[in-house]
């Protein structure tokens, strides 16, 4: 009898104030259909892992995905914007050879926010006061939510109990980091796999010139453009994502 070949191992990474459970219908529809084996990666501070770091984040997440990776094969990573981001780093550490699918990642700094960021600790505060339960919370979570998906009515509420359970004093230096990052991909630091990058047409997150710049840099990187959608797919246009990965699987 001819052996049945291996599942794929698919790594998921999720983006800034998300967490494991916001990718759990993907990692179902992927287990199905590709088949694959799917591990969602929580970082700490979000969903249900506690926070353990205060400051370099970034740096510590990098260092702990790279351990993870080393310890656990994966065919494939798939990050969403900060997610993205740490794949970028892990491959150019050497850390990861696995090929990368990136979601809009956070490439050079997010401009956007920085603005917000000169006053952190009020940042920190108002987190915490989202963190009760009403619908004028749910209301203002919904109204900041609108920098990363488009329209109101996509908004749904596994995004607003991602903020509310999200560590804050995690989430308001990490807004700082990413703000203010600096990290890009040096010569002879690109990723060994594939790669692919997925964006939104009406991204007001990322700048489109961060996403050019890494285009040019990544060798034979296939790029693909959801129409119509801001910096979060898997919220704005799942069934397009979805049919975008496993053509990229």
């Amino acid at each position: 009898m001819e052996s049945k070949p291996d599942k794929k191992r698919i790594l998921v990474l999720h983006g800034f104030l998300h967490s494991a459970r916001r990718y759990q219908r993907l990692k179902k529809d992927l287990e199905t259909l590709v088949p694959a084996r799917v591990t969602v990666y929580e970082f700490p501070g979000f969903g249900s892992t506690p926070g353990k770091y205060r400051k370099q984040i970034m740096l510590h997440y990098q260092q702990d995905l790279c351990k993870y990776l080393r310890e656990n094969r994966f065919d494939c990573i798939i990050g969403h914007s900060m997610g993205g981001n740490l794949a970028l780093r892990a491959a150019a550490e050497n850390c990861s050879r696995e090929s990368l699918i990136l979601l809009s990642p956070e490439y050079g700094g997010i401009p956007l926010i920085k603005p917000f960021i000169v006053l952190k600790p009020i940042v920190r505060h108002c987190l915490e006061l989202l963190k009760k339960d009403s619908r004028l919370h749910t209301f203002l979570i919904k109204l900041m939510s609108l920098v990363t998906i488009n329209r109101f009515s996509l908004i749904d509420p596994q995004i607003v109990r991602d903020v509310q359970r999200a560590d804050a004093h995690v989430a308001s230096q990490l807004m700082f980091e990413l703000a203010w990052d600096r990290w890009k991909l040096k010569k002879g630091q690109t990723p060994l796999g594939q790669v692919t990058l997925i964006t939104g047409e009406r991204d007001r997150l990322i700048p489109k010139t961060c996403m050019e710049e890494l285009k040019n840099i990544l060798p034979n990187c296939r790029s693909y453009v959801l129409r119509g959608i801001g910096h979060t797919a898997v919220a704005e246009d799942y069934e397009g994502l979805l049919r975008l990965l496993l053509g990229a699987l």
